[in-house]
């Protein structure tokens, strides 16, 4: 059992509890850079975006990799866990992460998602690794603020107000309902008729995402600043975006129906 001088944290046999999703994250980033690199290779002519990809899981690889052989020497996990350096590592890696991740599930880059084939995920390892290894960039470095300064970003999130969890997943749901749609209209109505029939479902798609995620905004922005929020003003605004998503999802799923019977025949 060690104490580290510098956060004052024990570990044992030189081990964090971060071990695990150090050693999590270099698996991802082995998957993903071996994806990347094979992406690369099949381009007749090499695209920015698979270049960033390459980069990016390599530069994580080595790093995860370095980290990980750190902490399994007693003589060298005190120069890394619990200190400003393992601080400085995650944050780079999360953004590195969340830039990877925008551009690898982004349809227009033709990395791992074929908008030419109903937006068809191609290469499930560089998609899903990708995602992977960014939830596990998330979990660093909300484990070492937790481990190092004490801060619990769950429990303070969870004791501000109630349904403010609810509420936050509401949030990124609509954003990606947003995105999605979005990426929808770009895609496939760029070059028809804006008004047709499934040009307009998208476009509803992306106002009702924006509507959400405006309204969800306000809501976890009341809950967060004031650790409460009208329970008349939540209860109208759930019922309305409810009835509003439904909505959504039913002209979605219509309109992939018309779609399919239309390509059959």
């Amino acid at each position: 059992m060690n104490v580290n001088s510098e956060s004052g944290g024990v570990t044992l046999r030189g081990k964090s509890p971060r071990f695990t999703l150090w050693l999590a994250f270099f698996a991802f980033a082995t998957i993903t850079m071996g994806s990347a690199v094979s992406v690369k290779n099949s381009q007749n002519e090499v695209s920015s975006n698979a270049r960033w990809a390459v980069f990016c899981s390599a530069f994580s690889f080595a790093i995860t990799g370095i980290v990980t052989v750190m902490h399994l020497s007693p003589m060298l996990s005190g120069f890394i866990i619990g200190t400003k350096l393992e601080g400085i590592i995650t944050i780079l890696l999360a953004a590195f992460w969340a830039a990877t991740v925008s551009v690898v599930a982004n349809a227009a880059t033709g990395l791992a998602v074929d908008s030419e084939r109903g937006m068809t995920i191609v290469n499930g390892n560089l998609y899903y690794f990708s995602w992977a290894g960014f939830v596990t960039s998330i979990l660093l470095v909300v484990s070492y603020l937790r481990g190092v300064f004490g801060v619990d970003v769950y429990g303070e999130v969870k004791n501000r107000a109630a349904r403010l969890t609810l509420w936050a997943g509401f949030l990124a749901c609509q954003l990606v309902v947003m995105g999605a749609s979005a990426n929808l209209l770009d895609k496939d109505c760029s070059s028809y008729d804006s008004n047709t029939s499934y040009c307009r479902r998208t476009k509803f798609g992306i106002s009702v995402g924006a509507i959400g995620t405006s309204f969800a905004l306000i809501v976890v922005a009341m809950k967060m600043l004031t650790s409460v929020a009208p329970m008349v003003v939540e209860s109208v605004l759930a019922l309305f975006l409810c009835i509003m998503n439904g909505f959504v999802s039913t002209d979605y799923s219509i309109s992939n129906y018309c779609y399919l019977r239309l390509s059959i025949n």
